[in-house]
């Protein structure tokens, strides 16, 4: 799957990135691999698509894709023969050796791995490009094949790599890219695009732009969590399984609406329940560790329906 690319002066703050990745694109040569990191929307992926494609446009000014040719025509579609974008697989949420190389056990469906892809030049633009979303979702057999490819790349060859937790990332990997930082805006350039937020909302997308955009497109599904956690306190103890049902029915919705597995949905809408049981003053310690507990069972791919009791019996019974 592509993703048009945005041109990174619509993004608040990011100046440094900014600076750094047009140095990185205006060099006719010499960098090869590049990772992005920084917080759940901070503008990684906007960069990211930016430099691919100022490396795939076959007239580049200053280093900035012309916009015109064939490649960024292409690139702007959403779809480009030179270009592939790889993200961590669902329910397991991994990027695995399929991915990376066709010696693996299992290769992914859709996806032509990153060395088999890297064999053949280019057919529309100056390089090829992938895009990988995620880097320290990387298996470590998967981390260690990518890695003579960054070591000892084709010359049109080009990696991009994103990650929210740059001490994930195999340190090996980390050493043989250009890092790029990726900051949210100070308060003074997040009010800008927080300004029409209520102060729970603020609060909960951390002045972050991108998570501010996500929010307003599906106001009404976090509007009602947010009433869901508003009224935990008022629910009575036998009222739990009824709560586990909502917030299941509620986590579903969250994942449709961004196209998540069911595993992730789960993690992230407790996640988020957590942040406005917090704004809301009743969450305890007790509740809190019932819900850091119930979210480390679903990422251990606990079953659902029983953690969900399990976490809201504990706390109505608080």
């Amino acid at each position: 799957m592509a993703v048009a690319p945005t041109d990174p002066s619509v993004l608040v703050g990011l100046e440094s990135a900014k600076r750094v990745t047009h140095a990185i694109a205006a060099q006719a040569a010499g960098v090869h691999g590049v990772l992005f990191y920084g917080p759940p929307g901070s503008g990684k992926t906007t960069m990211a698509m930016h430099l691919a494609a100022c490396w795939l446009c076959n007239a580049p000014v200053d280093g900035l894709p012309c916009g015109e040719c064939r490649s960024c025509l292409s690139i702007a579609k959403g779809r480009h023969a030179d270009f592939q974008r790889i993200l961590p697989v669902q329910p397991s949420n991994w990027i695995r050796m399929g991915h990376i190389t066709s010696n693996a056990e299992k290769e992914e469906e859709g996806v032509v791995p990153v060395i088999d892809f890297f064999r053949t030049g280019p057919l529309l633009g100056r390089s090829k490009v992938v895009l990988i979303e995620g880097a320290d979702r990387l298996y470590d057999g998967a981390a260690n094949a990518l890695l003579k490819t960054l070591e000892e790349p084709p010359p049109y060859a080009k990696v991009i790599l994103t990650t929210e937790t740059l001490s994930r990332v195999l340190p090996t990997i980390v050493s043989r890219c250009v890092c790029v930082v990726c900051e949210l805006p100070t308060d003074q350039d997040a009010s800008q695009v927080l300004g029409d937020l209520t102060p729970a909302e603020v609060a909960l997308v951390r002045g972050s732009p991108g998570e501010a955009n996500r929010l307003r497109e599906h106001r009404e599904l976090f509007a009602s969590l947010q009433a869901f956690a508003q009224g935990l306190s008022r629910r009575p103890r036998g009222e739990a399984l009824v709560a586990g049902e909502e917030f299941a029915a509620i986590a579903g919705a969250y994942g449709n609406a961004f196209d998540l597995g069911a595993r992730q949905a789960n993690a992230e809408t407790l996640e988020l329940l957590a942040d406005y049981l917090s704004q809301e003053g009743a969450l305890n310690g007790e509740a809190r560790q019932a819900v850091i507990e119930a979210h480390r069972r679903i990422v251990g791919n606990g079953a659902s329906g029983i953690v969900f009791d399990a976490l809201f019996s504990s706390i109505l019974g608080r």
